[in-house]
């Protein structure tokens, strides 16, 4: 048996010097599956779960590769998605489901009382956001360069995509120096297991960020591409190193359908532990608690359908049939780095519908949990929600 072929879902956890807020979490339920195993893939799982102290712990991921390994029968699911549409369906406790179902009577005065202090929330002429966004980062990279000697390091996604073009023409009518700049991609689009897009592929994210912000800046403003770094299979522990050694000062984000960040879907808050019974081998399944979701690394994700649906929704004219099911992403580890997040949520659509209405009252649940990743925003001492008008006008109604 090829051990590549199921590795061990490993984490690098925090130095413990570093501080970080620790948010109060719902639970989770677990959901237990039975593998009988025989022969020698069987003796190689048992040999190496004794070697391991009884316990694997095993990335969401891996459990469609476990099922295909010779000799193993059960119940194990074949897909890492294995829920009702979404993971939040069938793994969130009763505390978790009946805050959500609240969140469908929020008034206007409730998100405004949980967006005090640390956890602001402004609102802005919509349908797009992408001009005072870029006045945002323009603002925010000039202040941290001008308290760095010039050094500034942000992780921001291509969406909302209007601030490219916005943000570059700032840079470059300002004459900005932006030598030791940097800019930390979130995620790009996978073809094939362990391959990107080609930068050409019309879903590509660093194809158009190249076209539309990096090369004219490397051109007019001194821009380091060594300086941008982009996920893929090959830079991960480069990517975060990097991060690492540089610090990041502060990340930029929306929140996706599924209430993911980054394309950290909330598939990826699941883990699988193998555990060794006799002569089978008993399989669980639960969220992630906090100290492991935020130690969650740049990894190859299988997306979530919700996530699966909106780009085909949105970057492919409804064509789910040929949406791209899987990404490279930075994962909360990168995220949690940053001492500030600005949270944009555009998520207008057509007919004055938005489809973030009920997404953007996620981000104010009192609680973490790794099945709505985007709650890690709780351990962030400094976060803005900022909204166009139309999605906070709906997210404040009622939901029927």
């Amino acid at each position: 048996m090829d051990i590549a072929l199921w590795r061990l879902w490993c984490c690098c956890y925090r130095k413990e010097e570093k501080k970080m807020n620790t948010p109060a979490e719902y639970g989770g339920k677990r959901r237990q599956f039975e593998i009988a195993p025989y022969g020698a893939v069987y003796e190689a799982l048992r040999g190496t779960i004794a070697d391991a102290g009884g316990v694997l712990q095993l990335h969401p991921a891996i459990g469609e590769r476990l099922s295909m390994l010779d000799g193993c029968y059960g119940n194990w699911p074949a897909s890492p998605t294995y829920h009702r549409f979404h993971p939040v369906h069938d793994f969130a406790d009763n505390e978790l489901d009946d805050d959500l179902r609240q969140l469908k009577h929020i008034t206007a005065q409730d998100i405004l009382d949980r967006s005090e202090g640390s956890r602001r929330m402004r609102i802005f002429p919509g349908p797009r956001v992408g001009e005072p966004m870029a006045q945002q980062m323009f603002e925010m990279a000039n202040q941290v360069m001008g308290d760095n000697n010039g050094k500034c390091t942000f992780i921001k996604p291509l969406g909302p995509a209007d601030w490219l073009v916005p943000l570059r023409m700032m840079f470059i009518e300002a004459k900005t120096d932006l030598s030791d700049y940097a800019y930390g991609n979130m995620d790009e689009f996978v073809v094939a297991p362990g391959t990107i897009v080609p930068a050409n592929h019309p879903l590509s994210f660093r194809g158009m960020i190249e076209e539309e912000f990096i090369a004219p800046l490397v051109e007019k403003c001194g821009l380091r591409r060594e300086n941008v770094k982009i996920p893929n299979p090959y830079n991960s522990a480069d990517y975060d190193d990097w991060l690492t050694e540089r610090g990041v000062d502060c990340v930029y984000a929306g929140v996706g359908w599924g209430v993911h960040v980054a394309f950290f879907d909330p598939s990826a808050g699941l883990v699988w532990e193998l555990q060794n019974e006799k002569n089978s081998i008993g399989g669980i399944i639960r969220p992630l608690t906090f100290a492991e979701a935020s130690s969650m690394g740049i990894m190859e994700i299988t997306l979530d359908a919700v996530s699966n649906m909106q780009t085909a929704l949105h970057s492919g004219g409804g064509n789910w049939y040929e949406a791209l099911v899987a990404a490279y992403s930075i994962g909360l580890k990168q995220i949690l780095m940053a001492p500030r997040m600005r949270i944009w949520m555009d998520g207008f659509v057509v007919d004055d519908q938005s489809w973030q209405r009920w997404t953007a009252k996620t981000a104010f649940l009192p609680k973490f949990t790794s099945l709505l990743p985007a709650t890690a925003t709780l351990a962030c001492p400094d976060v803005e929600f900022n909204f166009a008008e139309q999605v906070a006008e709906q997210a404040i109604g009622k939901l029927h």
